[in-house]
C-alpha cells in the first residue's frame, strides 16, 4: 500500500529544502547517530532518511549500501503520517508493508520501527529509523530511546542549517562589500573629478575681483565683495566634496603634532570672524586661562572648529550669540560652540552628521550638507568624539568636541 501524501506536503516540502540537506556528502556527526543507533538496537539496518518528491533519501545509513530508494516500498512514507513512532513488530501481518517486495523479497524485511525528524514547525521531514529481517518489538525504554536519537539527529540537521545560512549570508555580505566597493571607488572619483572642475575656474574668478578691486571706483568694488563672497563659498563646498572624496578613498592620513590648544581655536575664530562681523553676532571666546597641548593635525583640527563656527553663525539670526569654550580635564580637552539659534529637534540630533544630511528649518538650504559629516569623520580620526545637544526648535545649540590628551587612551 502506498502512503498518501500528507496535507500539507507542499510546506513539507519547502521545509525539507530549507534545510538545504538533500544529495549533500555523507557527514560523520549523522554517519555516527546511524552507527549508534544500529549498534545500540542490534538492528542489521538504520537509516536517516529524508522523505522527498518522488524518493527517500538517506543522509546516513547502515546495512542498506545505497543513497535512495522510491517512496513506492518506503516504510518511512507511513512513518510520516504518524504523531509519534511508528513501530511495525511484524510486516507480514501489517495491511500497509504484507505485500511489499521489501518484505516479500529481497532483502526481506519484517521489523520496522521510526521516529520522526521534525523541523521547529513541527513539520516531518524524515525519520531515524531501524529495520530488521525477523519479527520484534520494541519496550517502553528502547522507544523512548528511538526519540532521545532522533532528536540528536535533528539537532544536527539544526544546527547544519544555521552554518549553511551563516555561509550563505557571508557569501552575500562579501558579495555586498565588493559592489559597495566599487561603488565607492566610483563615487569617490566621481566627487574628487568634479571638486577638480569646479576648482579649477575658481582662481580666475577671484583674480577678477581684485582686477575690479584695482579701479578704486566704490560701485565695483561691492561687486568685487559679492564675487568674493560667492567664490568663498563655492570653494568651502568644493572643499567639502574633496574631503569627503579621499575620505570615502581612504586617502586622509593625519599628521598628528603636538599642538597648542589656544592656537587652534585662535585661528579657526580667526577664518571665519568676517561672517560673524557681517551679521552683527556676538562671539565670545572664553580661552584666555588656557594652556595645553593635545596630539592632533593642526590644519584638520582648525577646519573642524571652523566648521562648527560657521554652522552656529549659519543658524543664528543677525545679532545673535555664539560662545566657544574651552574646558581642559586630565583626560581630554573638550571645545564646545554654543548658539541661541533655530535649535536642532531630539530627532534630527544624530542625523545630522549623516552625509549629505541637511536640516528643515523654514525649508532653506544652506549647502550640501556634508561639513558636520567631515567634521565627525575627523574627530574620530583623532581619537576623539563631536555630539550635539539641543532642547529643540528656537532653544539654540551645543556642539562639543572632545580630543584627548597625550598619553591618555581614547574612550
Amino acid at each position: 500500500m502506498k502512503a498518501a501524501l500528507p496535507t500539507n506536503e507542499t510546506e513539507r516540502l519547502a521545509a525539507v529544502r530549507s534545510y538545504c540537506i538533500l544529495d549533500t556528502p555523507r557527514e560523520i556527526e549523522f554517519d555516527e547517530l546511524t552507527e549508534f543507533a544500529a549498534a545500540f538496537f542490534d538492528a542489521p539496518v538504520a537509516v536517516v532518511n529524508i522523505i522527498d518528491e518522488g524518493r527517500q533519501w538517506f543522509k546516513a545509513e547502515v546495512g542498506l549500501g545505497v543513497r535512495e530508494t522510491p517512496l513506492e516500498t518506503s516504510f518511512c512514507s507511513h512513518a510520516i503520517l504518524s504523531e509519534d513512532l511508528l513501530v511495525v513488530p511484524d510486516a507480514r501481518t501489517d495491511p500497509r508493508f504484507y505485500d511489499n517486495p521489501l518484505v516479500m523479497g529481497d532483502p526481506g524485511f519484517h521489523f520496522y520501527a521510526g521516529a520522526l525528524l521534525k523541523s521547529d514547525d513541527g513539520l516531518p521531514l524524515g525519520t531515524l529509523c531501524i529495520l530488521d529481517y525477523k519479527p520484534r518489538d520494541l519496550d517502553a525504554r528502547q522507544r523512548s530511546a528511538l526519540r532521545l536519537i532522533s532528536n540528536q539527529v535533528m539537532a544536527q540537521l539544526n544546527l547544519r542549517r544555521l552554518l549553511v545560512e551563516a555561509e550563505t549570508s557571508a557569501r552575500e555580505l562579501r558579495r555586498a562589500n565588493v559592489m559597495l566597493e566599487k561603488e565607492s571607488q566610483r563615487k569617490s572619483r566621481f566627487l574628487t573629478v568634479l571638486a577638480h572642475e569646479i576648482r579649477n575656474p575658481l582662481m580666475p574668478i577671484m583674480l577678477s575681483a581684485d582686477l575690479i578691486d584695482a579701479t578704486g571706483d566704490a560701485k565695483f568694488g561691492k561687486i568685487a565683495d559679492r564675487i568674493r563672497d560667492h567664490s568663498n563659498q563655492l570653494k568651502f563646498l568644493v572643499d567639502g566634496v574633496n574631503d569627503v572624496a579621499e575620505l570615502a578613498a581612504g586617502k586622509v592620513q593625519l599628521r598628528l603634532v603636538p599642538t597648542d590648544v589656544a592656537s587652534v581655536v585662535t585661528c579657526a575664530v580667526e577664518a571665519v570672524e568676517s561672517r560673524f562681523v557681517k551679521k552683527n553676532q556676538d562671539l565670545e571666546v572664553r580661552i584666555a586661562a588656557i594652556d595645553a597641548m593635545i596630539s592632533a593635525d593642526k590644519g584638520r583640527l582648525i577646519q573642524v572648529i571652523s566648521n562648527l563656527l560657521t554652522n552656529a553663525s549659519r543658524y543664528t539670526p543677525e545679532g545673535g550669540r555664539v560662545v566657544i569654550e574651552c574646558i581642559v580635564s586630565e583626560s581630554d580637552v573638550q571645545i564646545s560652540v554654543a548658539d541661541n539659534g533655530i535649535g536642532i529637534s531630539p530627532e534630527e540630533q544624530e542625523a545630522i552628521f549623516e552625509l549629505f544630511a541637511q536640516g528643515s528649518e523654514d525649508g532653506a538650504n544652506h549647502g550640501l550638507g556634508v561639513g558636520l559629516a567631515v567634521a565627525r569623520e575627523f574627530s574620530e580620526l583623532h581619537g576623539g568624539r563631536l555630539a550635539v545637544f539641543s532642547d529643540g526648535r528656537g532653544k539654540g545649540s551645543t556642539f562639543t568636541l572632545t580630543i584627548p590628551r597625550p598619553g591618555v587612551p581614547a574612550n
